[in-house]
């Protein structure tokens, strides 16, 4: 008995975290950094451990689960004019590395006559098949980006920004003080377009040497802008509708009942996108 009282007494002295702290600035889809203190000497490797089971446990992959040989029977067999038999053929096959982005199966077929290797015949296939299947998931994920509605607008905002920047080299400031999770879908997705379709316009045209992208609340409304310090566009192309994907913006912000504008900033060199959606008027249509 005073052994167990002993115990309890340890367990109710035992220190336990007293917050639990998410690092939002380093979030990517494949990232997180959590920190939760104080914690007993050894409990943090104790409590990252079994999370890296977990983690592990739950990974989804994709690998070879049949084969069929024509004209052959079972694995402990030959084939004619092959100068593995079917059991190194199967060892072999065990090696090949696969990604897929969806949960249907898939059927690859080899097709070979007379001496030769199959390896490359069966690298180019299976190229061929990562090909596809990636097209397929930038197709879906381009339609409507999957971090944007698991992990909100403010994350995917500066997710995207994080990835212009690398992609690009180009500095781009990104300031969104809050996580903006009590926007209507269709106003984020709107949102986020614009702000995709001006940094791709400033990849294409801009000449900028830095870029700044602002998502903030203000008390008629939610407000976007993005600035560069680049050459500007050109009087014709503020004049012309079509141009550098204005229309689309602008049919974006109309459906939301919000407004759009693209101008030069007041003093300098460069441009500025402004969107801008009032929180009188709710958003009835989602892209």
């Amino acid at each position: 008995m005073a052994d167990t009282g002993f115990n309890a007494k340890n367990w109710r002295d035992l220190i336990k975290p007293r917050k639990l702290e998410v690092d939002a600035d380093s979030l990517t889809p494949t990232y997180g950094k959590f920190v939760a203190e104080p914690l007993e000497r050894g409990f943090g490797t104790t409590l990252g451990n079994s999370l890296r089971r977990v983690l592990l446990s739950s990974l989804q992959g994709a690998g070879i689960t049949a084969v069929k040989i024509d004209g052959v029977e079972h694995e402990f067999t030959t084939i004619a004019e092959v100068s593995e038999d079917v059991t190194d053929v199967c060892l072999n096959l065990k090696e090949v590395l696969l990604r897929m982005h969806t949960n249907e199966q898939k059927t690859l077929r080899i097709e070979a006559e007379g001496p030769r290797e199959v390896k490359e015949r069966l690298q180019r296939v299976l190229q061929m098949l990562t090909e596809t299947v990636e097209l397929k998931h930038e197709v879906i994920e381009g339609l409507r980006p999957s971090h944007l509605d698991n992990l909100g607008l403010a994350f995917a905002m500066k997710s995207h920004c994080r990835e212009f920047t690398r992609r690009t080299g180009l500095p781009c400031e990104v300031e969104v003080q809050e996580d903006f999770d009590d926007l209507d879908p269709g106003w984020s997705i709107a949102f986020y377009r614009i702000a995709q379709e001006s940094l791709t316009n400033i990849t294409k045209h801009a000449q900028a040497s830095r870029v700044r992208v602002a998502l903030t609340r203000e008390q008629g409304g939610i407000r976007l802008r993005i600035v560069d310090d680049g050459v500007g566009l050109a009087e014709e192309s503020l004049t012309k509708p079509k141009s550098h994907g204005i229309v689309g913006m602008r049919e974006r912000m109309r459906q939301m009942g919000g407004t759009f504008q693209i101008r030069r900033p007041e003093e300098g060199i460069g441009t500025v996108v402004e969107a801008f959606i009032p929180t009188a008027k709710p958003a009835a249509m989602s892209a």
